[in-house]
């Protein structure tokens, strides 16, 4: 009988006598009078979807779907129903990094499944022939085993335990089986040392990052973002991920009374982090909030992070309130409304979804803010070379300060366990934490214990830390006979010898070029790790054999140069590190002048980093030394009266411009280049290279010009600084 798909009663006129449905496989089927399979499409009446679908619905849900007021036809339902992809709802969500494991050993699986783990052990180059460090530890090969039974999982629709004997006999053989190829391989089976930072730790990582000229983060703002990161991070304990996901939407500012004199008491400044993006398994969690506290009295500002996170909202001009974006000052003159208890600061609507820990992007003159967040490898390496910079024998992660709040509120009798595992997303057993966080650097005074003594905590506490064997003679760079050793190595001297037979400026050769590099790169990192790894005892026989002779200790090998700190760097230090005393009118502006200090340095552009800038630093520019320098400056960019080109770039001096006299990156800005042709190729990959076609630019010398597009600029750079760009010299002709 056909379907009336015009009828309001649905399909009462059709007969179907009965429907089955099968909870547990979540499958419909229809079955005939005579119990007989009809191949035809089956038909439904109002009593058979009702029965079907009404499990679990309450009759107003049922009317709705099935009924008038429906979305959908009848006949749209009814094609659902039986062509219902059962895929999504079955399908787990996973972590992105756990997704991106997956489909590598997808993906190896396909290539090779005969003895699989034994063969994933032996590869030791990537598919484009590049080495990799392939499998180390114990512990990797079980992740990857564990990663398998996910795929498989995904791939068959069932668990790995029915095609195998049984559960326990399982566990023996799989468990059996990675010790035997773990023995066979020589892998380690020690795990990764889960050493806690303690706060002095966590003083000279941030003191550090704040001082520190050996380590350019190319935008002031980034360096500022590189001590919010650890601040934020510390309290909690939060995953890395989560931190470095926030917007500038999840962070709620608020002033509130003092609660134990709320009429004349100090108004308190209030900080909510509502985290959202932690471990995605099994769907995302449901979101916490943390609160930091302002804290009054304290001896400086490296430890607040109210100062380093206002600082950030000041300079992005969050605050919907535009009078209070203008003056950091306002928060010290707000006041609260009488009867309540707080006063919030509401954010713009249109920065809500900004994240907080921003990439920084070049245009044509520099570096400025994007919108993609950075990323966890990228503040990685931030966290891990400052800590060379410190001294750390370890290499510093981000995961040794979650360490260090995991084992802090683990011995805190405030925190009860069952909130340490809120906290540390570990709800609802302590397994994971046992397991991985708690220190396997026992820090505790056995003998004391036993004795009957009072246990010198401190003491263990400082020999179990993560900074234990800090020294600042540790080396940070190779030697020049180090160096020099990198072209020695087989793969180094392979590639330059393929290399060297690739015509120049070709596709080819670009590649060889990198591949090149990178094998420098690798070896360098190589050496330099294993110089350090067994520097700590060798300078200690060193150190006591001089003791044992009567002589002193060594000079330092280590000593490098290190360029001067900015005058914007040296402001900022000093008014971060600046004692406080314990006077709230006082330390209220002196917050504020910290506030006004970060906000300057975020525009700051930092030179980068190299050899050159270390051992050949260019000349003290005259002009300096001349009345009105600055306008001297400028006039040394322009062309000369003459047709006489100068061979500094404008825009490089553009920025010098901006920056104090006494500032020592004016001499970097303002360099003089050897012939005309280096100004060009410098103004080409430095600053045309970073810019649009289409996109419109301001001159830095020029006061008022506005240049429309990538070619005016070109045309500008050309009558009015002298740089050539499209190949032709000053006169007309071609350049030779």
């Amino acid at each position: 009988m056909e379907l009336d798909p015009c009828s309001h009663v649905g399909y009462d006129h059709v007969e179907v006598s009965s429907v089955a449905f099968d909870l547990e496989n979540q499958d419909f089927g229809w079955v005939s009078d005579d119990d007989s399979v009809n191949n035809e499409e089956p038909v439904l009446n109002d009593k058979a979807i009702r029965d079907a679908l009404s499990d679990g619905m309450t009759p107003e849900l049922e009317e709705e779907v099935l009924y008038d007021g429906n979305t959908r036809s009848v006949e749209e339902w009814r094609r659902m129903i039986f062509n219902l992809d059962e895929e999504p709802f079955a399908r787990k969500d996973y972590f992105e990094g756990t997704e991106s494991m997956m489909r590598t050993i997808e993906n190896h699986w396909n290539r090779f499944f005969y003895c699989f783990l034994d063969w994933l052990i032996c590869q030791k180059k990537s598919e484009d022939g590049r080495p990799r460090p392939g499998i180390r530890k114990k512990s990797t090969l079980i992740t990857t085993w564990c990663a398998f039974r996910l795929v498989f999982e995904r791939a068959t629709k069932q668990k790995i335990d029915k095609f195998v004997d049984s559960q326990k006999l399982r566990n023996v053989n799989v468990l059996k089986g990675i010790v035997n190829l773990a023995k066979v391989h020589g892998l380690s089976h020690e795990k990764r040392d889960n050493r806690s930072m303690t706060l002095e730790d966590l003083k000279l990582q941030l003191d550090t990052t704040i001082r520190t000229t050996e380590k350019s983060f190319k935008l002031g703002e980034q360096r500022i973002l590189a001590v919010l990161f650890l601040l934020l991070l510390a309290p909690a304990g939060s995953r890395p991920q989560s931190i470095l996901q926030m917007r500038f939407g999840d962070i709620k500012v608020a002033l509130r009374r003092d609660p134990f004199d709320p009429e004349n008491g100090p108004i308190r400044l209030l900080l909510r982090l509502t985290l959202q993006f932690t471990k995605k398994y099994l769907g995302p969690k449901a979101m916490k909030t943390f609160y930091i506290l302002e804290m009054i009295c304290e001896p400086n500002f490296i430890f607040n992070p109210h100062v380093f996170l206002l600082g950030i909202l000041f300079k992005n001009r969050v605050f919907r309130a535009e009078g209070l974006n203008n003056n950091p000052q306002m928060l010290v003159k707000m006041r609260i409304y009488d009867g309540e208890p707080e006063l919030r600061l509401p954010f713009k609507d249109d920065m809500l979804d900004v994240p907080v820990f921003r990439r920084a992007i070049q245009d044509s003159y520099g570096l400025k803010m994007g919108r993609e967040p950075i990323g966890y490898s990228i503040m990685s390496s931030w966290v891990r070379r400052i800590g060379e910079l410190v001294g750390f024998e370890r290499n510093t992660i981000s995961y040794s300060l979650r360490y260090m709040a995991g084992n802090g509120l683990d011995q805190n009798e405030n925190v009860s366990e069952s909130l340490r595992n809120l906290i540390l997303d570990h709800a609802p057993n302590s397994d994971t934490f046992q397991k991985h966080y708690l220190s396997r650097n026992v820090y505790v005074d056995l003998w004391a214990v036993h004795i009957g003594h009072t246990p010198q905590h401190v003491l263990v506490q400082q020999s179990t830390s993560h900074g234990s064997s800090r020294s600042s003679r540790r080396p940070v760079y190779l030697t020049q006979e180090q160096s020099e050793s990198i072209n020695q190595n087989p793969r180094v001297i392979r590639l330059q010898e393929i290399l060297n037979q690739i015509p120049q400026r070709s596709a080819r050769y670009s590649k060889a070029r990198l591949e090149l590099l990178a094998a420098k790169r690798r070896v360098r990192n190589s050496i330099r790790n294993d110089v350090r790894k067994v520097w700590t005892e060798n300078q200690a026989v060193e150190d006591i054999e001089r003791q044992i002779q009567g002589l002193d200790f060594a000079p330092s090998a280590s000593l490098r140069p290190v360029r001067p700190m900015s005058v914007r760097q040296k402001e900022l230090v000093d008014v971060l590190t600046v004692s406080l005393i314990c006077d709230l009118p006082t330390q209220r502006q002196r917050r504020t002048d910290a506030i006004n200090a970060i906000v300057d340095y975020c525009a700051v552009k930092e030179p980068l980093v190299t050899k050159v800038t270390e051992t050949r630093q260019p000349n003290v520019p005259v002009e300096l030394r001349q009345q009105d320098p600055k306008e001297r400056l400028r006039q040394s960019v322009m062309v000369g009266a003459n047709g006489e080109r100068p061979r500094r770039c404008f825009i490089c001096v553009g920025k010098a411009l901006t920056l104090p006299l006494n500032d020592p990156n004016i001499t970097h800005f303002c360099r003089s280049y050897h012939s005309f042709r280096e100004v060009t190729r410098h103004f080409r990959s430095q600053h045309l290279s970073k810019l649009g076609d289409d996109d419109r630019t301001n001159c830095p010398i020029c006061p008022g010009v506005t240049l429309i597009h990538k070619k005016h600029l070109k045309r500008h750079a050309d009558d009015v600084h002298g740089i050539a760009t499209e190949g032709r010299g000053w006169h007309g002709g071609y350049l030779p």
